[in-house]
């Protein structure tokens, strides 16, 4: 196919399959995570301002690759490798300025709260959907920024 012999088409296509590999490797079913809601979830263990604003203190840690590694789990910090945060750091920077983080849902996620921010762009109608969610400790369990497009309506 023509595009993927772009050297930049290429090197974007690279750049999806590592955030793919850093979002099962954070999310992955082996560590305990299910489509089965978990009865040790507090879904109310914190409010939504505190969640958009964690929220965006993390896109722009990643967005910037300034991530402070004490803040994250063990497993988090042990799987999330140099050239994630790499991969991770350019693509939430091809999207543009952010304009704004609008909190979504809660949702179990391996036995915790995981939350769910959408964040908003300037220069483009793709958005980015957060999940963050934390340990007991206040460490960073799980993060992934899936990049969505807006539905659009189908022509009559």
């Amino acid at each position: 196919m023509y595009l993927a012999s772009s050297p930049t088409i290429a090197r974007l296509l690279q750049a999806v399959g590592m955030v793919a590999m850093t979002c099962a490797a954070l999310f992955s079913p082996q560590r305990g995570v299910t489509d089965e809601p978990s009865t040790n979830v507090r879904v109310s263990e914190l409010s939504k301002p505190a969640i958009v604003t964690a929220a965006k203190e993390w896109f722009f840690a990643f967005r910037s690759g300034n991530v402070d590694r004490s803040k994250l789990s063990g497993t988090v910090n042990y799987e999330l490798s140099q050239a994630m945060m790499r991969a991770e750091m350019n693509t939430l920077r091809s999207l543009g300025k952010p304009t704004s983080f609008t909190y979504l849902r809660v949702e179990p996620f391996g036995g915790l709260a995981g939350y769910e921010v959408v964040v908003s762009f300037a220069r483009t109608e793709r958005q980015v959907i957060e999940g963050i969610a934390f340990d007991a400790d206040g460490q960073l369990a799980g993060i992934d920024f899936e990049i969505v497009s807006p539905k659009v309506p189908r022509a009559p």
